[in-house]
């Protein structure tokens, strides 16, 4: 995988879901969750942080999400949640 395409894909993505919840349901109802499962499985810090912030703007857009990919992935939420746990405890900003 190139990182750095994952990188700038990502980067869009999150830039997608900061206009509102409106982009964020656009982006769940177009699975990206799904596509998101693979680059939180990477050693890269800063994609794996971005991808996190990605996925917590479109969980808290669209609560339903939740479940939904629990169903498909179970050890996503435990991840998703250990690193809202995470920022919350060290007050880590959103990305930007």
């Amino acid at each position: 995988m190139n990182i750095v395409f994952l990188l700038q894909a990502t980067l869009c993505l999150c830039n997608i879901a900061s206009n509102g919840d409106e982009c964020c349901q656009q982006l769940y109802k177009n699975n990206v969750l799904i596509g998101v499962i693979p680059i939180l499985q990477l050693a890269d810090a800063e994609l794996v942080h971005m991808a996190l912030c990605l996925v917590e703007m479109i969980l808290n857009a669209c609560p339903e999400a939740s479940f939904s990919v629990f169903l498909r992935s179970p050890h996503f939420l435990y991840i998703v949640r250990e690193y809202i746990l995470f920022k919350t405890r060290f007050r880590v900003k959103p990305y930007d």
